[in-house]
């Protein structure tokens, strides 16, 4: 049998996340081989990633997050107490979401030829922090404040409340954490702030109601993207 790669790792670290799966469950959600799953739980370059536990007489395997977390001290500066609602919403969600949004079928879908699995999971959690932080600067009881935008619009003070069609269970994964939190995920990657320009510019357009002229005014009186917490 051949030695297992770091893209096989991978996998199988990717359909653990939602839930521990026993050794036949986890080669079925991989399409690897029973044996080729069994190897990788042991392999060095795996112990990182994979944890593995007796569940009866079954071997039963879980995705590792440390090395994740690791990751993220290295790109973001939080206070103690922000790091640890930041673990514990991971440790609950992240499997959920995982389960919720990548998934086709049984399995966990994702191109690891186009990027390694951790920048995935890193880019998906700057991401939805540009998301969520858009909300949480807009949104109040009863709806969106969208009066900040609809005054570029007409170049004068309006007052403008509004609802956003928008997929709200994406958000879950990062519900109830600091702003200040959400501003650092979503500053980590250039994905969070894109998700936080594409929120700003389509409610750009749905005020403009297909006047370009007055789109164009909206667009040059926002802040670029790449400037919105500069």
């Amino acid at each position: 049998m051949k030695e297992p790669g770091r893209g096989e790792v991978a996998q199988l670290w990717l359909a653990l996340l939602p839930q521990p799966l026993k050794l036949n469950a986890a080669a079925a959600a991989t399409g690897l081989e029973p044996a080729l799953v069994a190897k990788l739980a042991t392999h060095p370059e795996a112990t990182d990633f994979i944890a593995q536990m007796a569940s009866g007489e079954e071997l039963e395997l879980r995705a590792r997050l440390g090395w994740l977390l690791e990751r993220l001290h290295g790109k973001m500066r939080l206070r103690k107490h922000e790091w640890n609602l930041l673990e514990q919403r991971l440790r609950h969600q992240l499997g959920p979401h995982v389960a919720r949004h990548w998934t086709e079928g049984e399995t966990v879908v994702r191109d690891l030829d186009q990027r390694p699995a951790g920048e995935w999971v890193l880019n998906e959690l700057s991401f939805t922090g540009g998301f969520a932080l858009w909300f949480r600067e807009h949104e109040q009881e009863g709806g969106t404040d969208l009066s900040a935008l609809a005054s570029q619009a007409e170049g004068a003070p309006v007052e403008a409340r509004g609802e956003l069609e928008f997929d709200r269970s994406r958000l879950v994964l990062l519900k109830g954490l600091p702003q200040r939190l959400l501003r650092a995920l979503s500053n980590m990657s250039p994905a969070g702030k894109l998700a936080y320009r594409s929120l700003e510019l389509a409610v750009m357009k749905g005020l403009a109601q297909g006047d370009q002229a007055r789109e164009q005014r909206m667009r040059g009186a926002a802040r670029p993207w790449w400037k919105i917490w500069g």
